[in-house]
Order: C-alpha cells, then structure tokens, then sequence
C-alpha cells in the first residue's frame, strides 16, 4: 500500500514532468500485478489529488484492464483518452496496446505517428525501460511479417543499428566488448537486485541491438546482400564479446565469407574488346 501512495504522488503531480509521470504508470504492473483493489486504489488516490486530470487516470484503468485479461476493453478506453488528448505519449501507449492485442495494422500506423510527431523520439525514452523503442518495434514488426527489404531499410534509421567497414569495425570491437562485459558483470552479481530504470533502459537496449544485429543480418541474407549480411553479423559479434552464443556468430560469419567468395567467383568476366578481330572486320 505505501508503494502505491508513492506512486499515486508521483503520478498526480501535475508539476512533475509527463516523462516521469509515465515512467510512474508503466512501473504499477511490476508492483501490482494482477490485485485490483490496488489497482482501483491507485486510481482513487490519483484522482482524489489532481481530478483535473484525465490522462493519468485513463492509462491506468487501461493497465487495470489488461491485467484482468481485457485488452480489447483497455485500447478502447485508450482510444477514448487519446481522442480527446492528442498527445505522442497517449498515442504511443495506444499503439502499443494494439500490438498486445494483435491489431498490426493499427499498431504499425500509431508507431509511425509518433516517430513522425517526435524524431528525436523524447516520448518514447519514458517507456524504453520496459520495451522497445517505435522504430525497432516497426523494424521487428517488418521482420516478422514477411518485409525484410523494408525492415532493412528502416535500421538505416537507428544510429545503434549501423554497421561499420573492416577497419572501423576492428578498430571499435573494444566498446562492444566493453557493453557486453557490463551486463555479464551484473549477471555475475545477483545481489544487485535492484536497478534504477535508467540502467533497466540501458541493457534492455544493448539486448535489443545484440538480438535485432542477429535477425537484420539473416534479413539481408534473404534478400542477396550477403555484404550486409556479414557486416551485420560481424557487428553482432563485436557486442557479444565473450557471452552464450559467440561461437554460432562465428561460424555464421563463416558461411557467409564462404558465400560472399563463391558468389564473387561466379561473376561473369569483364568485357573484352579484341582490337585485332575489330581491325579485320
């Protein structure tokens, strides 16, 4: 109950900042759960201190619902709020409620609304530690559907998803390692158990880059680009430094040096211009 009297003020507090006030929201389904009377609680509480506001109140009704199993009910009720308030927080957290729910198309077109409201995508930095950002929740929605030209396309957006040439690549392999140490050193220590959401933002991004590396490289191995493919999987590897699942990368990388040379040696040859044949005719 005092976890929830704090959140309540976190949330209510119309001069705290919108970032934080959602941050507050996403964190109530970790403490919560599945108990609605503390979900009807929460509301309570955040009503009775701000009853101006409808924002708040609306998103956690939407998490009280989901938690009971009615998505359905919770995007509607979303909707509603949204409809109402036009703002990229509300339309992200409604897309996101779609994808739950399994409305792709309705999902897709909300995440694209708001990466084109915020490019520099400040909405999403308050739901990063418990998900995805809109643009790699497109890119694996591509993937996941069959679009991989498209899905290959969008990762030119994302600055973490960028491959590097030999010898930037060479030269970088050390911040990669360097990440992945940081996340095996908190592996190693289970008495960190608690974690500020910052550093929850962090490494489930640094998973996220690791994983969608993997799934663009096979992407463009689908599509012919066995260059891409290797550069994507060579920057996998860098991340992985010594974690479960470097010596699949290697061997990956492996098969597809292989591919790319006997793809280069099936080249027809270059066109040769016989002078002597020419001056005969």
């Amino acid at each position: 109950d005092e976890a929830v009297a704090q959140l309540a003020s976190v949330i209510a507090d119309r001069d705290a900042t919108r970032h934080a006030r959602w941050q507050a929201v996403l964190v109530a389904p970790e403490l919560i759960g599945e108990r609605r009377e503390l979900w009807d609680t929460l509301a309570e509480r955040v009503r009775a201190s701000n009853g101006a506001d409808s924002e708040m109140p609306a998103a956690i009704s939407a998490l009280a619902l989901v938690a009971d199993g009615r998505a359905g009910e919770a995007a509607q009720l979303a909707g509603a709020a949204q409809a109402g308030d036009p703002n990229p927080h509300l339309k992200l957290f409604c897309a996101l409620l779609d994808q739950r729910r399994g409305q792709t198309d309705a999902a897709r077109d909300g995440f694209l609304e708001v990466l084109s409201a915020d490019p520099e995508a400040n909405t999403a930095a308050a739901f990063d530690f418990a998900g995805d950002a809109p643009l790699r929740l497109l890119i694996r929605m591509y993937l996941s559907t069959g679009q991989p030209r498209a899905a290959l396309k969008l990762a030119g957006a994302d600055a973490e998803l960028k491959t590097k040439g030999v010898d930037e690549r060479h030269a970088g392999a050390g911040e990669g390692v360097e990440a992945a140490s940081d996340l095996r050193n908190r592996d190693e220590h289970p008495s960190a158990k608690y974690r500020t959401l910052q550093e929850r933002s962090r490494e489930r991004r640094s998973q996220s880059r690791i994983e969608l590396l993997g799934l663009l490289s096979e992407a463009a191995e689908r599509t012919g680009d066995i260059s891409r493919a290797l550069d994507y999987a060579h920057a996998k590897l860098d991340l992985l430094g010594d974690k479960t699942g470097r010596a699949d990368i290697a061997t990956r990388i492996e098969r597809l040096s292989e591919l790319k040379r006997a793809k280069a040696s099936r080249r027809s040859p270059g066109l040769i211009i016989d002078r002597e044949l020419i001056a005969r005719k």
